[in-house]
């Protein structure tokens, strides 16, 4: 009986795992096929001022909601009830937030472009808008998530890839794949989550049985800042540097390398969103985390090997012979992936429980350890020198987890003492 209760509650857990691997699989392979039109309509230069666009966007986005996304997950502890109670508590917080974020990422987005004519004043706020728009969505979305609700999650963010692949093959069909319409149709995939999310996950007016603890919530948001955006900063900090201080046809090449990667990433990015809710909910050991850590980055290099025999080929044939110099650093970035999944294996662990502050002072000695290796190498190696850094940074980070990670979690919706 034991055994069949076990099974029954393990098939659940198997579904929803591999349901979330395919819809990452989906929009991996929707991102990498917006990457190819981009990269032969638009050519190195245009697409590399696409994405420095998109990169600086993505970082501000992402820490404007100050941790709040994953507070909600965290102080769900399980229920959606309570997630969308969250929710409608921080509606407003997270609208001003995201209102905020998108100030700072057109500014930003305006020094970067070197401009300030009609045309650069168009791209840098389209760029903007997806910070307000992804903050409404994550309001919405994550309590689904951390209710365990993952195909209406999934489902709503499949909405903003599709839509930006569609409307991306639409222009290429007219010929009028530009900088600007580019951005445009990816403002307009963000927007189409917002609305999914928002007709999907109707908030509350009030919460039944349930007063929600606002003000922790934010202090847990605020303490998981520096852990979300050191790891965005240490995972494209080379994109980061390359898109501010070199041509912009260095990082429209050196992305091709790293698209070839990112679908690697599908399987880190899949072992965070299914692992840390678990582990928040469950606890953890640490002989079962270092074991999933090793396993999971023998497995990225397994399969990283056997991409490089045809490498050189498939790049020429899908983007183009202007792009044959992103194989030299693929094959560093490959090896750096292996490092990355053990990453996010023991960071998943470590955030699930509490342990804030070790995952940030990591992903900071990493961030350090990689710019001071740009400064080195960037100059002399270029994009070769930009992918050293990178592993070399996921290489320490990797090593400081396994051996810092503690004997166990703390209790379920415990933190660091």
């Amino acid at each position: 009986m034991t055994g069949a209760v076990a099974l029954a509650r393990t098939r659940p857990a198997v579904s929803a795992f591999l349901g979330t691997a395919g819809v990452n699989g989906l929009i991996l392979a929707f991102g990498l096929l917006t990457g190819i039109i981009s990269a032969r309509l638009l050519g190195p230069d245009d697409r590399g001022e696409f994405l420095v666009v998109l990169l600086w966007s993505g970082v501000i986005s992402n820490f404007a909601l100050l941790g709040l996304d994953q507070a909600l997950i965290f102080g769900s502890s399980g229920s959606l009830g309570r997630g969308l109670a969250y929710a409608s508590a921080l509606r407003r917080r997270v609208a001003v937030q995201g209102a905020l974020g998108f100030v700072l990422a057109f500014v930003v987005n305006l020094l970067l472009l070197k401009g300030a004519d009609q045309q650069v004043v168009a791209q840098a706020a389209l760029g903007a808008l997806v910070v307000p728009l992804n903050a409404a969505t994550q309001l919405r979305i994550n309590p689904l998530l951390a209710g365990g609700r993952y195909t209406s999650w999934n489902l709503i963010r499949l909405a903003s890839p599709s839509t930006y692949l569609l409307g991306l093959g639409a222009l290429a069909v007219l010929d009028e794949v530009t900088v600007t319409t580019g951005l445009a149709v990816l403002a307009g995939g963000s927007a189409a989550s917002s609305v999914l999310a928002v007709w999907h996950a109707r908030l509350p007016k009030k919460s039944a049985g349930f007063t929600p603890d606002v003000p922790a919530l934010v202090r847990y948001g605020r303490g998981t800042v520096l852990v979300t955006l050191s790891y965005q900063v240490a995972t494209q900090v080379d994109q980061l540097i390359l898109g501010a201080f070199a041509p912009a046809a260095s990082l429209g090449i050196y992305a091709v390398a790293v698209s070839v990667v990112s679908a690697l990433d599908v399987i880190r990015l899949t072992a965070d969103q299914f692992l840390f809710p678990r582990y928040a909910a469950r606890g953890w050991i640490r002989s079962a985390i270092r074991r999933n850590s090793m396993a999971a980055a023998a497995l990225v290099a397994l399969i990283g090997l056997s991409v490089l025999p045809f490498a050189r080929a498939a790049i020429e044939l899908v983007y183009g012979g202007d792009y044959v110099a992103a194989v030299d650093p693929l094959r560093v970035l490959l090896a750096a992936g292996a490092c990355r999944i053990g990453i996010a294996v023991l960071g998943a662990a470590l955030r699930a429980s509490g342990h804030l502050s070790m995952v940030t002072k990591t992903q900071v000695l990493g961030i350090a350890v990689s710019i001071a290796a740009l400064i080195v190498l960037l100059p002399r190696y270029g994009v070769m020198g930009a992918a050293i850094s990178v592993l070399l940074s996921q290489f320490v980070c990797f090593a400081v987890l396994f051996k810092r990670i503690p004997d166990r979690s703390s209790p379920p919706g415990g933190s660091e003492a």
